[in-house]
């Protein structure tokens, strides 16, 4: 008999939808999977048997506490009537409109995934109001084991209810079948000048990416602008504006940047992605905190030089033989990118592609997903 699993997290989510799809690609259709969008989303998506959200009210109340308020008085109503119909209740990204669901009478067995900034971000006092939550659950995955190992922790839990799981990423597969293509051909679909350095700096437009800081330490370097005529630079702000206003702020820093550059705002799909990634050289990703970016592997995949901060939890990459550049903080980035420019022809990245393939592609995650499921 089919599993029945209600699914409660963004709707929106490129990641929840490429989970789910790949599930049932990989692992054989053996579950019913319905979702609960907890943000406004189409209904017709054939990823999912049915998909539920919020009535289109709701989403138009300006007031946040007011907001928040009217969601768990519905989201209460609507477990109410589903309880008991559901062997499992999966909650993405740890939040505290989960701690006023009944978990226990909604499904027989419970799990929550953490996103990665949903525990980092937070402060002491929103950490504890999540405790009672965690402490329900039974089941808690990440998709890094020292994010994992953090948070079971913090919080003392058991060993054997933190699962780790990491998301795949579809782009992945693409770069595989378009690696070979000409460099060249790719930067001119994207109006990336020809035999140009082509350099991405972040990947997606939260703050937490430090474009402004970057900015401002790139346009400082000296030895930077003399190099200019040979750079590019790109920054993809296709998704994650979480402050209203950030692109434009942004832009308007950018027009006193001395070098050639470009914004990406246009939403693109993993064929996409994956042939940007493989049209760029090198990535500066040294944002605030992270799980371990999908972007991040895709651009390791691509055979594109990665700087990235030290701080940031990316052990299990070092461990395969992931091999990227570290800076100590985000102030030694303008002279690090200096570095690997000059260096570059004595950077070696390319066993990266296979490392970074059998560690992130779908086929290789998604059984671990279904594994939480059975």
């Amino acid at each position: 008999m089919d599993k029945k699993i209600l699914v409660i997290g963004n709707g929106q989510s490129v990641l929840i939808k490429e989970l789910y799809k790949n599930i049932n690609k990989y692992t054989g259709d053996n579950f019913t999977i319905d979702l609960f969008s907890l943000n406004n989303t189409e209904k017709n998506c054939n990823i999912f048997g049915k998909i539920h959200t919020f009535p289109s009210f709701i989403f138009k109340v300006d007031n946040p506490t007011l907001a928040f308020i009217l969601k768990v008085f519905y989201l209460k109503i609507f477990t109410f009537f589903i309880s008991g119909k559901y062997d499992i209740l999966h909650m993405h990204y740890i939040q505290n409109i989960f701690n006023h669901l009944n978990i226990k009478k909604i499904a027989k067995k419970s799990i929550i995934t953490v996103w990665g900034s949903d525990f980092l971000r937070r402060n002491e006092s929103k950490r504890q109001k999540l405790k009672s939550l965690v402490e329900k659950v039974d089941i808690i995955t990440c998709g890094n084991t020292t994010v994992l190992k953090n948070i079971g922790e913090y919080y003392n839990l058991n060993t054997e209810k933190l699962i780790h799981t990491p998301f795949g990423f579809e782009a992945l597969d693409y770069i595989e079948k378009h690696k070979d293509s000409n460099k060249n051909s790719l930067k001119k679909l994207f109006n990336i000048p020809e035999d140009s350095i082509c350099i991405s700096i972040g990947y997606n437009a939260d703050s937490g990416q430090q474009h402004q800081k970057l900015i401002e330490l790139i346009k400082a370097n000296s030895n930077l602008q003399i190099l200019k005529d040979k750079l590019f630079f790109v920054l993809p702000m296709t998704y994650g504006e979480r402050q209203p206003g950030y692109i434009n702020h942004i832009e308007n820093i950018l027009k006193y940047f001395p070098f050639r550059y470009k914004v990406l705002k246009d939403f693109m799909n993993a064929e996409t992605i994956a042939r940007f990634r493989l049209a760029c050289d090198i990535l500066i990703q040294v944002q605030i905190t992270d799980l371990l970016a999908g972007s991040m592997q895709e651009h390791l995949c691509a055979g594109n030089i990665v700087i990235t901060g030290s701080w940031l939890p990316y052990q299990e990459l070092k461990s395969r033989g992931v091999i990227f550049e570290e800076v100590n903080n985000v102030e030694e980035t303008g002279e690090m990118l200096e570095s690997v420019i000059n260096n570059s022809k004595n950077i070696s990245t390319d066993g990266n592609f296979s490392r970074i393939l059998n560690f992130g592609s779908w086929k290789h995650t998604a059984p671990k997903w279904a594994n939480l499921y059975q």
